[in-house]
């Protein structure tokens, strides 16, 4: 959190946590992963993610 308030990732995991009862660890990153594969900003490429020129334009914003 950049003081005190979160990022948008953040507000994105409080968001799903809140709708849930519950996520561990492995469900929540898939979660965040999916909605950024659902944006375009991320491509699956075997066993890892990467930033699409989408996602590497979205970096700084």
């Amino acid at each position: 959190m950049s003081d005190g308030y979160p990022t948008a990732a953040q507000k994105e995991a409080l968001r799903l946590l809140c709708h849930h009862d519950g996520l561990d660890t492995e469900r929540l990153a898939g979660t965040l992963a999916w909605r950024l594969e659902a944006q375009g900003f991320i491509a699956q490429a075997g066993d890892t993610w990467t930033a699409t020129p989408a996602g590497a334009a979205r970096r700084d914003r």
